[in-house]
């Protein structure tokens, strides 16, 4: 895989994971909160001997009901 592609999926696999963030609010009122905000997202990229393992954390303050 080119350098081009791999980075164009990348940016497409960040943008879904950012937008399933965007609706984990939504999903918390729905269920056990009531209010909720996104504090924080990070992404972080490790690669190990040809591995790469990507991770993302969302940081969420929620009021319960």
């Amino acid at each position: 895989m080119k350098a081009r592609e791999a980075s164009a999926l990348r940016d497409r696999a960040e943008r879904i994971v950012y937008e399933m963030a965007g609706k984990e609010c939504d999903v918390l009122r729905d269920v056990l909160a009531k209010d909720c905000r996104r504090e924080t997202i990070t992404s972080n990229l490790h690669r190990q001997t040809g591995q790469a393992a990507e991770g993302y954390n969302v940081s969420l303050q929620i009021t319960l009901k």
